[in-house]
């Protein structure tokens, strides 16, 4: 989500929980990085090191260490690991020609969305996680498109 401001809905979702903010605010940034050292956007030796080291630095020492994470991990844990699998199968799938591949890929690039809803439920439940699931696509749907992916990853 380019042109939003992310971190002000990030702020709003969590609720004033500031704990709750960082992992949302980590996993956000963590994806962003990682996605720049995939597409091999970081072309600047310091700038690779510097965002490995932030990239290092929230897993493993920001977020173990982050006590609504520590309270809620055995929960988070399956949901890490699906937003990691949706991750890679939209790179692999990106290279696929067909539109329903592309499509797919598109859709799965953004899967990190499935943090914000689940750390939503922890705070507010079902209702809380219904709102944030709204305004994300609102907020995504105004930034990306699927025309627009598509022709920047021609």
């Amino acid at each position: 989500m380019a042109d939003c401001n992310i971190h002000d809905l990030l702020k709003k979702w969590s609720l004033s929980n500031e704990d709750a903010y960082e992992i949302m605010a980590g996993f956000n940034t963590f994806g962003h990085i990682a996605d720049d050292f995939v597409d091999g956007d970081l072309k600047d030796f310091q700038t690779r090191s510097r965002k490995m080291l932030q990239l290092l630095e929230f897993c493993l020492i920001s977020l173990p260490n982050n006590p609504f994470y520590h309270r809620n991990v055995a929960s988070y844990q399956p949901i890490v690991l699906q937003v990691l699998m949706l991750y890679d199968e939209s790179n692999r799938l990106q290279g696929y020609t067909d539109e329903e591949s592309q499509c797919a890929a598109f859709i799965f690039r953004g899967s990190e969305e499935m943090i914000f809803y689940h750390t939503a439920y922890l705070l507010g439940g079902l209702e809380h996680a219904a709102l944030v699931r709204e305004e994300y696509r609102q907020a995504w749907l105004k930034t990306d498109t699927f025309a627009e992916w598509k022709e920047e990853y021609k």
